[in-house]
């Protein structure tokens, strides 16, 4: 707990088998993080543990399959291989603070990339 107070956390959460079992607050305002690499590492490992269970054929298994409007065009080459790496080759524009305003930030997040590409071209 030192250790996260010294290090400018502003908080820590211990959980043991689902169950809260201590939380403590530094002071401070809360705010987002970006946590885009942390998130990609969890994802990576969720799509490990579902292509082992045969729920998802490989990584290089089109994005298309589970959103049907990217079919068309490049991004219908997108892979979750490709999301996974970062290496979709499709255009973003990182701080666009909109997407965390947006009710379902996955569908604002496809819309903006099928926006960019189109833009773009």
């Amino acid at each position: 707990m030192k250790a996260a107070e010294e290090a400018g956390t502003s908080a820590l959460v211990v959980m043991y088998r689902g169950n809260i079992v201590g939380e403590w607050y530094f002071g401070g305002e809360s705010h987002l993080i970006e946590s885009m690499s942390a998130t990609k590492s969890v994802v990576s490992m969720a799509i490990g543990m579902l292509i082992d269970e045969g729920k998802i054929p490989s990584v290089d298994t089109p994005v298309s399959t589970w959103f049907p409007e990217w079919k068309e065009g490049l991004k219908g080459q997108v892979t979750l291989r490709h999301l996974l790496s970062h290496t979709s080759g499709l255009a973003a524009q990182r701080t666009d603070m909109r997407l965390y305003e947006a009710k379902n930030f996955v569908r604002y997040a496809l819309s903006h990339y099928e926006q960019m590409k189109k833009a773009s071209v």
